[in-house]
């Protein structure tokens, strides 16, 4: 069973989520939050799995959000925040998933099965605004694709599979924070902000397959 936590601000949203995570077989549910301060307390706890408002009582969660991922947790973003910043800046900070918080109940089991998966769920409209701002990036005509050594390959693949940082760093047998340098440098050579539209490109400019 995957340990689970849920982090929101909201009393009945919390108890929604718990409920949710409780009734997966396959999660075991660890405890939940309504602050960035108790949420670093679970953080603690070692969560495979975070489902995450990124707006909470004490401040937004971006912060958070990227040092649970770089941790090795898969971060399910349950937000009422659908603005394209707001999605482009979560799936940067390595959210395995991104879903409004008007989705059904069984929309979101799904989604959260998802996630235990390996998938990347997303709301239709959360995707359209990854979708437009990825095409912005990658449909300029004359755009050379960027020069990646053998490692860089390496670690765009396996972000282009799902992987979090610490399961590229376990594959790889590096350390974490070797994993984020390399992606800091590999989003700098393709001129991009976050992991799908450095996957795009790369499968676009034929860098990578999937």
């Amino acid at each position: 069973m995957r340990r689970t936590i849920v982090v929101e601000d909201e009393p009945r949203i919390r108890a929604w989520l718990t409920g949710l995570v409780e009734d997966n077989p396959a999660l075991h549910f660890v405890g939940s939050a309504a602050s960035l301060t108790d949420a670093e307390s679970l953080l603690a706890e070692n969560p495979e799995i975070i489902l995450l408002d990124l707006m909470l009582e004490d401040g937004p969660a971006f912060d958070f959000l990227l040092r649970a991922t770089t941790a090795g947790s898969k971060v399910l973003v349950v937000s009422v925040l659908g603005d394209e910043e707001s999605v482009v800046q979560a799936v940067l900070n390595g959210a395995s998933g991104y879903m409004n918080k008007e989705v059904s109940a069984q929309e979101l089991a799904k989604a959260i099965e998802a996630v235990e998966s390996g998938h990347a769920p997303m709301s239709p409209a959360i995707a359209r605004h990854l979708l437009q701002r990825v095409q912005r990036r990658v449909q300029t005509p004359d755009r050379e694709a960027p020069s990646l050594t053998r490692r860089e390959r390496q670690v765009l693949e396996a972000l282009a599979n799902g992987l979090t940082y610490k399961e590229v760093a376990r594959k790889l047998d590096l350390s974490p924070q070797t994993i984020a340098k390399y992606i800091k440098v590999i989003y700098r050579k393709m001129a991009v902000h976050n992991r799908a539209e450095a996957v795009m490109l790369g499968v676009r400019s034929g860098i990578i397959e999937v």
